[in-house]
């Protein structure tokens, strides 16, 4: 049995509400008016979108699918659910939403930019770039999906087109963070550091960096082969997102290449923590010990890396050069860590 629509002002106060930020109170005119009209899918929608934008996925996942079980015509629930599974990484349910959505309006841009997103990172790379055209030619100035569009042409290896399509975005927002960001990796990956590092210090000025920035940041000072900075990068990168996989491997990594061994060894221990089969972790941990003369750990690592993927021809040399110290007595002498060279 259908209820009776609410009066048409009390959601659109609702809408309002949401619009002055005023968010809990947007939520409490909801739940008053699904109160009187549990059928009201419109007000599923609105407190889905509230929910996503306070980060609440399983709420907001909760609202649309409730919403789709009284309106599964509308498009926008369809698309929210969409959003909320990309967020989540269930990425083939979102694609699955958001061709749904695209199936009761084909002309739903927010469907078709979202859908390039989710289709880049299930490597569809020419369908994601189809979605992002379609997207804008509804809207041509957007550049939000621009800026998509560019992140996909960079995983495509077409780095000039992708360059052209960020500076096309940054003419219609010139103060669009993200894009910011996006142009200056694409400015060290073609050569340009020193501009590049200009791009993403204007993006941080713009917006607070999360962890991503900052190991953009850290790579681009490496190009320009400033060390000691891309570490304080790599220190803010954790300290926004402690655990992050990649900026522990690239301290990993930079501790190595400044021979830092042991400070080498905390870094991909911290790592492997996090992904204990990741088989260049274990390869780096061997090379670091390798070179503290730790050669019993080392080998142990070295084997662990052979273990996991034995027809890798680094794990066999690295096993090999092991065995060639061990050959010639250069193990260091028993005890903690403490007792080896200074790494």
């Amino acid at each position: 049995m259908t209820t009776a629509a609410p009066r048409p002002d009390a959601f659109a106060q609702a809408q309002q509400l949401r619009r002055d930020g005023k968010l809990e109170p947007a939520l409490n005119v909801c739940k008053a008016i699904l109160a009187a009209a549990p059928d009201f899918a419109p007000a599923y929608h609105l407190m889905g979108t509230i929910f996503l934008q306070t980060r609440q996925h399983g709420h907001a996942l909760a609202m649309f699918d409730e919403g789709l079980r009284h309106r599964p015509d509308l498009a926008p629930l369809w698309a929210g659910r969409g959003q909320v599974l990309r967020l989540q990484d269930r990425l083939e349910e979102s694609a699955e939403s958001f061709a749904q959505a695209l199936a009761i309006e084909p002309d739903s841009f927010v469907a078709h930019a979202n859908l390039g997103a989710v289709l880049r990172g299930l490597g569809r790379l020419a369908e994601s770039l189809e979605s992002y055209d379609r997207a804008l030619a509804i809207k041509e100035r957007s550049a939000d999906a621009r800026n998509g569009r560019a992140l996909t042409l960079e995983r495509m290896g077409r780095l000039d087109e992708a360059v052209a399509e960020i500076e096309a975005a940054l003419t219609f927002e010139p103060d669009f963070a993200e894009a910011l960001n996006n142009r200056g990796r694409l400015r060290r990956l073609t050569g340009r550091a020193e501009a590049g590092l200009a791009d993403i210090d204007r993006a941080m000025t713009l917006r607070p960096p999360g962890g991503r920035t900052w190991l953009n940041r850290a790579q681009t000072l490496l190009a320009l082969d400033r060390r000691e900075e891309a570490l304080d990068s790599l220190d803010q990168a954790l300290a926004v997102r402690a655990n992050f996989p990649d900026a522990l491997m690239l301290k990993a990594e930079l501790f190595l290449a400044m021979d830092r061994a042991g400070d080498a060894v905390d870094a991909y221990e911290a790592l492997l923590a996090i992904q204990p089969r990741l088989v260049v972790a274990h390869r780096g941990r061997a090379e670091s010990l390798l070179m503290l003369g730790w050669l019993g750990e080392a080998l142990e690592s070295a084997d662990t890396a052979l273990e996991l993927d034995p027809h890798a021809l680094e794990n066999q040399m690295m096993r090999a050069r092991i065995l060639a110290r061990m050959s010639h007595g250069d193990e260091s002498p028993a005890g903690s860590r403490d007792a080896s060279p200074a790494g």
